[in-house]
């Protein structure tokens, strides 16, 4: 019965239908046009973690692979339009793509055309590096700004604040008291501003998502980076301001 009525699909598919990637065994149907078959998998191939495959993932979330002469039995086909070709790790893409075209120019598929899909991945590639390197470059003018202005906060607090500061260091506030509660006041600072960022960048990505429906996802690596990131420019920004603060004089500091 499983002669030729059998399948690959690919680990997506698999954990879908039968919530496993052990689907080696078990039957589905197909169902092209008014025909259905029952397959039987014999085999599950894993799905591409490169670029192309991530955004063919994201309008096929899954394949079926079946025999030839099953589809033919299903959807009689005279010719196919396309043919897909994939090699192994040792064979050289160049080689072989000229090869095809010599082989097509020679043959009654003259007017077919070659695609490397590798050469348009390297570009893409090459596309996003560029766009991940301004970004990068933005992000950290952003940090930058955002670090000075934490700065200018604390600066100004701690001149509205020089009797407050020469009260605790008369009655024996130490060196590392003055410097902690500034760095803490920076601190808090920071994490308001982080977590407002962060629930921005959310809702930002859930609109764009809702409306270009392109499957965007904000990663938890990413939001722990940008929380670090962003702690540790408001505690360097902050640095200064706890500084002049620590280091006031309490005599200069009750004249105010």
């Amino acid at each position: 019965e499983y002669c030729t009525n059998v399948c690959l699909v690919d680990n997506s598919i698999a954990k879908e239908l039968f919530s496993t990637e052990n689907a080696v065994g078990k039957s589905l149907y197909i169902v092209i046009g008014e025909t259905s078959r029952r397959v039987k998998i014999v085999g599950v191939t894993k799905t591409d973690s490169d670029i192309i495959g991530s955004l063919m993932n994201e309008k096929i979330p899954g394949f079926v692979y079946i025999p030839e002469s099953l589809l033919r039995e299903i959807c009689p086909v005279t010719q196919a339009n396309s043919v897909a070709v994939k090699l192994d790790g040792t064979s050289n893409i160049s080689v072989v793509t000229d090869k095809i075209k010599y082989a097509l120019k020679y043959s009654n598929n003259s007017d077919a055309t070659v695609e490397n899909l590798s050469s348009q991945c390297a570009i893409l590639e090459n596309l996003l590096k560029i766009v991940s390197s301004v970004l990068m470059v933005v992000a950290f003018i952003t940090l930058v700004v955002s670090g000075i202005g934490i700065m200018t906060v604390m600066t100004v607090a701690v001149s509205e604040r020089k009797r407050e500061i020469g009260i605790k260091k008369a009655i024996g506030a130490k060196f590392s008291d003055i410097i902690l509660e500034f760095l803490f006041e920076a601190l808090i600072i920071t994490l308001v501003g982080t977590a407002f960022g962060i629930g921005l960048s959310y809702a930002i990505v859930f609109i764009f998502d809702y409306i270009a429906n392109i499957g965007i996802k904000i990663t938890y690596t990413s939001v722990a980076l940008a929380a670090i990131s962003s702690v540790l420019t408001g505690l360097l920004f902050g640095l200064y301001p706890a500084y002049k603060a620590s280091k006031m004089s309490p005599v200069d500091a009750l004249r105010e």
